[in-house]
């Protein structure tokens, strides 16, 4: 069973913006990762990109984080949220920790010192859902007032139980969309 992760953003600073608008909507372009990664990760990138622009985020290092992110396997199922709408499905590509590229992708303008963002994610097939979270919150059982920070991964056993009454969270949120437009 693969696992679903929410990747939820606050978009409160311009900066924060900027980076998601750079990296996330308009993907990274291939040569700018590659100088930054070995070449076993940019050979598995070639072969799922071919040589188009990669939808790109990362996280602070912090244990917190981290151990969420070492949970993350290729072609498990990401929703990022913005604010309080879910706005993009699609699957993880690949993950890499790396200082490097962090530093490359989302350097500060604001202060001086270097947050350490290097647990870099790559994901694909992102598709526009543009959905209200509360309907992912009713769909996984957690409350009303349940609001992920970061990432987060749905628990097992509600992966479990959607996974016995539902074959795809892609098809569902589809159909709870299209029931809002009625």
């Amino acid at each position: 069973m693969k696992n679903i992760f929410i990747l939820h953003l606050l978009m409160n600073s311009s900066e924060e913006i900027i980076h998601y608008n750079e990296t996330v909507i308009n993907k990274v372009e291939q040569a700018t990762i590659f100088p930054y990664i070995d070449d076993e990760l940019k050979k598995n990138l070639i072969s799922e990109f071919e040589d188009s622009p990669i939808p790109t985020w990362r996280l602070m290092n912090n244990s917190v984080n981290r151990s969420k992110f070492e949970k993350i396997q290729p072609g498990d199922e990401i929703l990022i949220v913005e604010e309080d709408i879910i706005r993009f499905i699609g699957k993880i590509s690949a993950k890499t920790i790396n200082v490097d590229l962090s530093k490359k992708l989302w350097f500060s303008f604001e202060n001086d010192s270097h947050e350490e963002l290097s647990l870099v994610i790559f994901m694909r097939g992102l598709i526009s859902i543009n959905l209200a979270f509360e309907e992912l919150s009713k769909l996984f059982g957690y409350g009303e007032d349940w609001i992920p920070e970061g990432l987060t991964m749905i628990s097992e056993n509600k992966l479990k139980e959607f996974s016995q009454n539902h074959d795809s969270l892609y098809k569902v949120l589809r159909e709870i969309k299209d029931n809002e437009l009625f």
